[in-house]
C-alpha cells in the first residue's frame, strides 16, 4: 500500500457512532493494515470522540479520519 486513505463521518445522532466506528476501523486496516490490536485501539478513539461530539455540541459535527505509511513504515 502506498499513499494516504481519508474519510469524514458525519454526527448528527448516536445512530451515526457505530457507523464512524466501523468505517474508522476498516480505512485503518485497510490503508495502514492494522492489527486486530491496533484497530481495537482505533475504535475505542473514534467511539469516545464521536460521544463526545454529541454530548458536547448542539448540532453535532464530523470526525475526519486518514490512515497510511508514513516514508520508513514496515510494509
Amino acid at each position: 500500500p502506498g499513499g494516504w486513505a481519508t474519510a469524514a463521518f458525519s454526527l448528527t445522532d448516536s445512530s451515526q457512532v457505530g457507523e464512524s466506528r466501523r468505517g474508522a476501523v476498516e480505512l485503518a486496516r485497510m490503508a495502514a493494515g492494522f492489527d486486530e490490536t491496533a484497530a481495537g485501539r482505533v475504535a475505542i478513539a473514534v467511539t469516545e470522540l464521536a460521544t463526545n461530539i454529541l454530548r458536547h455540541t448542539s448540532e453535532g459535527g464530523e470526525i475526519l479520519v486518514s490512515a497510511g505509511h508514513r516514508p520508513g513504515d514496515p510494509p
